[in-house]
């Protein structure tokens, strides 16, 4: 897993859109297996059927960011890199990955 931030953490945080979320993230691997965990434990212990749920959730959420569009068609896919990117949303409306 790569914990590096898109933020300088020596720097101030630059201001952004914290209304919905601080980027689109595409950590869509992380999110299945910690599902797939949760399942697991849920097996023995179904408290753990809340947990797994939200991770699908979150799974859903990170589907839908990694192939929705936008308006202005910026996605989180770079056909140059071959890699997906998580894109920072600026409370002026602009992002960039």
């Amino acid at each position: 897993m790569d914990n590096i931030g898109v933020f300088d953490r020596s720097s101030p945080c630059p201001p952004v859109d914290t209304s919905n979320s601080l980027t689109e993230p595409v950590d869509g691997m992380y999110t299945l297996n910690l599902l797939a965990i949760a399942l697991e434990l849920a097996k023995e212990e179904p408290c753990y059927e809340d947990v797994a749920s939200k991770f699908w959730e979150h799974f859903i959420y990170i589907a839908h960011a990694m192939s929705h569009r936008g308006d202005d068609s910026m996605g989180l896919w770079n056909e140059e890199d071959g890699f997906f990117y998580d894109v920072l949303k600026l409370p002026d409306g602009s992002h960039f990955p």
